[in-house]
């Protein structure tokens, strides 16, 4: 091999170096500083309520929120709508998102015995890890314990 093919090996294989760093880079970012929206529809097993839910998340630097406009329906009784909103703190912890809420829900009391909610979206001080997968360049998928859980969109 001519000195002109070395060069040129080692030229292509620094481009790809940094390609890859560079996409390592924009992926890990991407899903640290984001926000995305969805729909979610709760139906406890054994219940005979449901909750339908437009959520959406805002991750930035460090600093989280969740706004919620949800309406809870029961047999026999009329339909009850919710708005709510919840600050909270996140990090990484290898590859799980963890968060931790900075207020009350107001609705807890009324919430907390229709449905089973994780104490995060309840309570101040509470937390929840998951892991939040960057599906595309604008879509995300939320698991627990690899089992999705919430897929979200945003609007670039």
């Amino acid at each position: 091999m001519n000195k002109k093919g070395v060069f040129a090996l080692w030229g292509v294989a620094i481009l790809m170096s940094i390609g890859a760093a560079g996409l390592t880079f924009m992926k890990t970012s991407s899903v640290s500083d984001f926000s995305c929206q969805g729909e979610v529809v709760v139906i406890p097993i054994g219940h005979k309520t449901k909750m339908a839910s437009s959520i959406k998340f805002n991750f930035t630097d460090g600093n989280g929120r969740y706004d919620s406009n949800a309406t809870v329906t029961q047999t026999g009784v009329p339909d009850q709508s919710f708005s709510n909103t919840i600050y909270f703190k996140y990090w990484r912890e290898g590859d799980e998102t963890v968060m931790l809420s900075d207020s009350n829900n107001a609705l807890s009391e009324t919430l907390k015995p229709l449905l089973d909610i994780p104490d995060f979206f309840l309570y101040r001080d509470r937390g929840i890890a998951l892991k939040i997968l960057k599906i595309n360049r604008n879509s995300f998928m939320f698991t627990h314990d690899d089992t999705p859980i919430f897929y979200c969109k945003s609007k670039d």
